[in-house]
């Protein structure tokens, strides 16, 4: 049931930065807050779902060591006893091999490359780690900038394999700035002797979402789930913001914020926003995902984390998340993430979920001739349409902004971050951010 009252903030959209934003408003400036969400559940990609008693992500997650801002998130639930911190095995396979690239040392084994290539490809992570001033890069492509950096040899092996594997021929306009923070991000998270240190949360990431959907509770807000909202418009007469549902709810307040992806802003907001507004939140260009899962009765490699260096293949990683945590190693299965990035015209985002299952078994037997279908025990398959804004060559000039109607109607989603795009430490920083701006001056 919804209450009668008036509300001083909706928030549309359950994920981490509507979770946050509610959260924060709810307990640091006593608003009574409504969070709607579309689906069941709330968390957003970092949702779960429950498979032989245990919870797991949907989208494979983690966090890295330099993600502070949910860091101090979790810290501030009481619940930094609950992270899961480990180096992380990673590795790529790249002609019909796979190869080790944890550390430095395993960079300079590298054989695809040659000597200098690999001492290239070590030295180019250290330019990028550092490299703070990203003005001058800002109008190149990520293929302009790896091939400076990096060389063409370390460009055509490393880099444009998983660029066309993740965005086809997109990736010839995709910013080398994203690309920059990528590799920033991921440097950020090794420990002094090279390696990459990751963090998972003990129980899923639901256990986390539960504690703030709680907290959200506690403060006196509300939460409603299963709503999908048709349209948000302006009533002069009362000065309010009047939200209907699908369902038939009509709930007032004083301010929306979005924290959808903006053509959905926009599908909803039409008789409240102007043109060059709505023009704006339709120019954001998305990838999908299509993620498929298997439990397998024993391990596909010792490798968290495997590149695939070969577009001929339907999936640009392997995620072996037991690898990394064991839960489900003690009930006998082996839990392997296939992601695929792509258009959602793509044909293995529109394949029924059977042929796709056939296409990834075809693949890993192709990668590793000791692999049999016969151990795949269970699977689940996860399509998401708005998994990631692609960042082409021009998108910072591109971003929404944040104030949408006159301190009315907000945004503030992965198309607002930049040069980042997606992530649960990000939806947290940049919707401090926005808190920061639009309230704690209030």
């Amino acid at each position: 049931m919804i209450p009668e009252e008036i509300y001083d903030v909706i928030v549309i959209g359950g994920g981490y930065s509507g979770l946050n934003l509610t959260y924060k408003l709810s307990k640091n400036h006593n608003l009574r807050v409504l969070l709607v969400e579309e689906s069941d559940q709330l968390g957003g990609l970092a949702s779960t779902f429950y498979s032989k008693g245990i919870k797991l992500e949907k989208f494979y997650h983690h966090w890295f060591i330099g993600d502070k801002e949910i860091m101090a998130l979790i810290d501030e639930l009481g619940l930094s006893e609950r992270l899961i911190v480990k180096p992380s095995r990673t590795g790529v396979y790249y002609a019909n091999s796979t190869f080790r690239l944890s550390t430095p040392i395993d960079v300079l084994k590298f054989k695809p490359l040659t000597l200098i290539s690999r001492i290239r490809l070590g030295l180019g992570f250290i330019y990028a780690k550092f490299l703070k001033d990203t003005s001058n890069i800002e109008g190149m492509t990520s293929e302009e900038w790896l091939t400076k950096v990096f060389g063409n040899e370390v460009y055509e092996k490393v880099w444009k394999p998983l660029l066309v594997g993740k965005f086809g021929e997109d990736h010839k306009s995709l910013s080398a700035v994203w690309m920059w923070k990528k590799l920033g991000l991921r440097g950020s998270s090794r420990s002094k002797d090279g390696r990459e240190n990751l963090i998972y949360f003990d129980g899923s990431f639901d256990e986390l979402t539960n504690k703030i959907e709680e907290e959200i509770i506690k403060s006196g807000s509300d939460i409603l789930k299963e709503c999908k909202i048709n349209e948000v418009i302006e009533n002069n007469d009362t000065n309010l913001l009047e939200v209907k549902s699908e369902q038939n709810h009509l709930i007032q307040a004083k301010k929306v914020i979005f924290t959808t992806a903006p053509e959905i802003t926009e599908s909803i907001c039409k008789k409240s926003l102007d043109k060059e507004t709505r023009n704006q939140l339709t120019r954001i260009d998305y990838l999908g995902n299509v993620c498929m899962i298997l439990f397998l009765d024993k391990s596909l490699s010792d490798f968290y984390w495997l590149n695939v260096n070969d577009p001929n293949f339907p999936f640009v990683g392997i995620i072996e998340h037991t690898n990394f945590d064991n839960t489900f190693v003690d009930n006998g299965y082996h839990v392997i993430y296939l992601s695929r990035y792509c258009r959602v015209e793509d044909k293995y985002f529109i394949m029924s979920d059977k042929e796709f299952l056939n296409v990834c078994k075809d693949s890993l037997k192709e990668m590793f001739p000791d692999f049999s279908e016969d151990s795949i025990k269970d699977f689940a398959i996860w399509r998401s349409k708005y998994s990631q804004p692609f960042m082409e060559i021009g998108y910072k000039s591109m971003i929404p902004k944040n104030e949408l109607l006159k301190d009315k109607i907000f945004q503030i989603s992965m198309a607002n971050i930049y040069p980042e795009d997606r992530g649960t430490n990000c939806a947290v920083k940049y919707t401090d951010d926005f808190l920061n701006e639009y309230y704690d001056d209030k």
